[in-house]
């Protein structure tokens, strides 16, 4: 059967709202775990988890606390941070409040996550800080991925890939960024402007 046009308008109310609950769940829980982490680390290894005596440091409980070190630690580090846009995306495309092309939101939050990843476990390794928020500051994933640039192309070529991946990321973000980069290297090494010919009164006299 096909949905009416009420239900589809409260089907979309309800998602728009349990994503929007997401979005601030899902980063309430990420900047608490930036504080809590390391008090919250042993709870990994208790087996009585799930007992109401044992309470998390994360603000979003231990629910949280498993989303958030999930996010961080196992995956994307600090670029986690992007997960909530792509939620509360979704949520003002529930909404109708905007018009989002859900799936390259997607990509570009994937993206995102991915390049923001390497890029802060490159800057964290450069100054030692290599087991912050458990993983590193760039998570599992950006510890690994840095770690094998690092050995195929030296600590150099490591960052010129990563901050090429992450100015195709901004200019994929904003099409002004170019202009922004443009202008940027006009004011480094300005363009050279031809100087017309300037004529003689004389010459263009006996020209007519």
């Amino acid at each position: 059967k096909i949905m009416k046009e009420d239900q589809k308008k409260l089907l979309r109310l309800i998602c728009g709202a349990a994503f929007a609950l997401l979005t601030l769940f899902t980063l309430y829980s990420l900047v608490s775990y930036l504080f809590t982490w390391h008090n919250d680390q042993s709870l990994l290894y208790q087996d009585n988890f799930m007992d109401n005596v044992v309470r998390a440091k994360n603000g979003g409980g231990k629910l949280g606390f498993v989303w958030s070190n999930f996010l961080i630690s196992r995956l994307f580090g600090l670029g986690a941070f992007v997960v909530p846009f792509f939620f509360g995306g979704v949520s003002v495309y529930c909404f109708k409040r905007k018009n989002i092309n859900i799936p390259r939101l997607f990509f570009l939050t994937l993206m995102g996550c991915i390049v923001l990843s390497m890029a802060f476990s490159y800057i964290f390794s450069l100054i030692g800080h290599v087991s912050v928020f458990g993983e590193g500051a760039g998570g599992s994933y950006g510890h690994y991925v840095n770690e094998w640039l690092c050995a195929m192309l030296g600590v150099f070529g490591a960052g010129g890939i990563i901050l090429f991946l992450l100015l195709v990321w901004a200019v994929l973000l904003n099409n002004k960024i170019v202009d922004k980069i443009n202008a940027l290297f006009d004011r480094i090494a300005p363009k050279k402007v031809p100087v017309n010919k300037v004529e003689d009164p004389e010459e263009s006299d006996t020209e007519k």
